[in-house]
C-alpha cells in the first residue's frame, strides 16, 4: 500500500489462464498478460530492479529460485 500511497508505478504481471480465473489487484498501474509460467517470471525479472520473495507456497519457492539461478548465471545481473 506504501507503493501507491508514495506515487510509484507497478505493473502486474499475469499469464491468461490466471487472468480468467484469478481477479488482479485493483491499484496495479498496468496489467500485463502473458501466456506462459516462464514468460511471466522473465518479463517480472525485465521490469525489476530487484526481487524479494515473500512467505507463499512452492510456487513461490520456484520462482525465487529461478531468480536466484539467473542471478548466478549472470543472466539477469540486477536481481
Amino acid at each position: 500500500m506504501l507503493l501507491w500511497r508514495g506515487g510509484a508505478s507497478v505493473t502486474g504481471v499475469i499469464t491468461e489462464k490466471l487472468h480468467d480465473v484469478e481477479v488482479g489487484h485493483k491499484n496495479l498501474t498496468s496489467l500485463e498478460v502473458v501466456s506462459t509460467m516462464h514468460e511471466r517470471k522473465s518479463r517480472m525479472a525485465e521490469l525489476s530492479d530487484a526481487i524479494i520473495s515473500l512467505p507463499g507456497g512452492v510456487g513461490t519457492w520456484e520462482e525465487f529460485f529461478e531468480a536466484l539461478a539467473w542471478n548466478q548465471l549472470g543472466i539477469y545481473s540486477n536481481l
